[in-house]
């Protein structure tokens, strides 16, 4: 191939593994050219990763939305977008908030459910989190010896509280993303939510 890329990557703003540091060194070791870094409902990775790309690499912008749609849940990426355009903004506040509100009703769901308290430190951590997720929360339980790795932590103890929504509608992403000038992707198509 000889412009390898990855359109969608995650860095530790949402629920990735890496600091964008850290993905691009990975990015340039597996030799891709052309790439994107689309946190869940947040931009800081990736314009932290803009600062960081050398000019022999390629870098979109990228943002990846969790929304709902009258045919279920989804995810809508935009790529090229400016950072700054107030509905893009709104859009991710948005977001930022529906994110919050689950979070909360995850942790009243894990001490009703389990008996599980977090600390006051563990809760700081997860509340100052830009795009707070389940990697997050099963990263806390794992941490407390309540699971054997993260998924089966997100599996046993997170994915049952499924009450309340915490995606905002589709149709406002990709007005927001359109707003802003960029392009709007629906993100795996075939599956995934």
């Amino acid at each position: 191939m000889k412009n390898p890329m990855d359109l969608h990557m995650h860095t530790i703003a949402s629920d990735g593994a890496d600091t964008p540091a850290q993905l691009l060194t990975k990015i340039m070791a597996a030799g891709i050219r052309v790439f994107s870094v689309t946190d869940h409902d947040t931009i800081e990775g990736a314009l932290e990763m803009e600062k960081l790309v050398p000019p022999e690499l390629r870098y979109i912008r990228g943002v990846e939305f969790s929304c709902i749609h009258p045919a279920g849940k989804c995810h809508i990426l935009g790529y090229g977008y400016d950072p700054e355009d107030p509905e893009l903004q709104a859009a991710l506040e948005l977001g930022r908030q529906l994110r919050q509100e689950k979070l909360q009703r995850r942790l009243i769901f894990l001490q009703d459910r389990f008996g599980i308290t977090l600390t006051k430190a563990e809760e700081q951590f997860l509340y100052s989190q830009k795009s707070p997720g389940k990697p997050h929360l099963g990263q806390i339980l794992l941490d407390r010896g309540l699971a054997p790795d993260v998924t089966a932590a997100i599996q046993e103890y997170i994915n049952p509280c499924n009450d309340g929504n915490d995606r905002i509608d589709a149709d406002l992403a990709i007005r927001a993303i359109r707003h802003a000038g960029g392009t709007a992707v629906w993100a795996h198509p075939l599956g995934g939510e």
